[in-house]
């Protein structure tokens, strides 16, 4: 493992985690064409003695027609509706070891608690085969920091693989400044994106020249 480089990182917070919302969203678009098709293939296949058909076709046409302009008339598209649920910047400071949201500073050099990183996926990531896909929209990832007293916890987006590299490039930077940090990956515990072994885990301590337990 290397070290990372002295460069600010900065994440977008959101208010809450909005993955469910997109979700359902992609859902209805199968549906909407599904009727389309079915409403093509009226038209198209030659029925016999179409008879009360002949009178359907064209409600069937006026009904796509208004459920088309009432799904998009003024419809946002996922970039837009992440956007507006971010509120505010998580800023890390390498260089002066700080972090901090809006005015207020979360972790300094004094910082003696704990950091839990949970990484679930960046925008559009696709997970599994191609019968069952699970796709991220990237506002599931969490940044977990318990003050003792207190914790705080923020929705954070990843836009890209990008955001992805930076999100484990945190927990490489807390880990490097022996801050006590604990990486999950989709529930699974992992170091800088990777699953270690024991003997691993030990190996990468002592290279940081943290303490061995």
């Amino acid at each position: 493992m290397q070290k990372i480089e002295s460069f600010d990182l900065k994440f977008d917070v959101l208010r809450k985690c909005i993955e469910a919302e997109l979700s359902y969203e992609d859902r209805t678009k199968p549906r909407f064409l599904l009727l389309l098709w079915a409403v093509i293939a009226i038209f198209i296949v030659p029925i016999p003695n179409e008879g009360v058909l002949l009178l359907i076709k064209p409600l069937l046409t006026i009904g796509v027609i208004v459920l088309s302009i009432r799904t998009n008339l003024n419809k946002k598209s996922d970039l837009d509706l992440i956007q507006e649920t971010i509120f505010g910047e998580l800023v890390v400071d390498k260089q002066n070891l700080l972090i901090h949201f809006s005015d207020e500073i979360l972790i300094d050099k004094s910082f003696t608690g704990t950091v839990v990183i949970n990484y679930e996926g960046y925008y559009k990531e696709v997970i599994g085969g191609r019968k069952h896909p699970n796709i991220h929209y990237g506002t599931k990832n969490q940044i977990v920091i318990d003050l003792g007293a207190k914790k705080k916890s923020f929705y954070i987006f990843l836009k890209g693989k990008n955001g992805r590299k930076c999100f484990y490039e945190l927990a490489n930077f807390l880990f490097d400044k022996g801050i006590d940090v604990k990486e999950y990956t989709r529930g699974e515990r992992t170091y800088f994106g990777e699953k270690l072994k024991y003997r691993e885990i030990q190996q990468l301590k002592q290279s940081r020249g943290l303490p061995i337990r």
